[in-house]
């Protein structure tokens, strides 16, 4: 593949593998990481783009494997050396105004659905991500994942009730 082809591809599908990238790894500088990862394998690999054939789910399909590839070596070093995390988070207060109170429940309610979707486990979460926001069929996602078309759907249908039983427990539905 030459730099021209990597060009177009970043200028047709970069910003939708970015986001990929960032709801697969939940952390900026991991998601540049795999972002820059994916294109340098398009590159090493020489893979042969067939336009006609989806090239963002092949694109997709190798972030994929590159992120599972890092989750692996990380819980092998995990085992061997744990790490622990710290949170960061921060809040600010402000002088209420009904604005900024709907906008303070909307950023909470999308919090809540995002820290929902990033509990559930890996095979539900990446379906989910890829038919929600990718707007990916389950054609599409079954050839990125490498698995039949019938367990994506009874993934997005089981990652969905997943996803509804946990935003019970947050009080939605009720």
């Amino acid at each position: 593949m030459d730099t021209f082809e990597i060009e177009e591809l970043l200028k047709l599908y970069g910003d939708d593998v970015y986001r990929f990238c960032l709801r697969l790894e939940n952390n900026i500088h991991d998601a540049e990481d795999l972002y820059q990862q994916t294109f340098l394998k398009l590159c090493v690999k020489n893979y042969t783009m067939d336009y006609n054939n989806n090239p963002k789910s092949l694109i997709f399909s190798i972030a994929y494997y590159i992120h599972k590839d890092n989750q692996r070596k990380n819980a092998r070093r995990n085992k061997i050396a744990p790490q622990s995390q710290l949170d960061n988070s921060a809040f600010t207060l402000s002088i209420n105004n009904p604005d900024q109170d709907n906008q303070m429940i909307e950023n909470e309610t999308k919090r809540e659905m995002m820290q929902v979707i990033n509990s559930l486990p890996e095979k539900f979460k990446t379906p989910i991500v890829l038919h929600y926001q990718f707007e990916e069929s389950t054609e599409a996602i079954a050839k990125i994942l490498k698995i039949p078309q019938g367990t994506v759907k009874s993934r997005l249908a089981k990652a969905r009730q997943l996803i509804k039983k946990e935003l019970e427990e947050f009080g939605y539905g009720r």
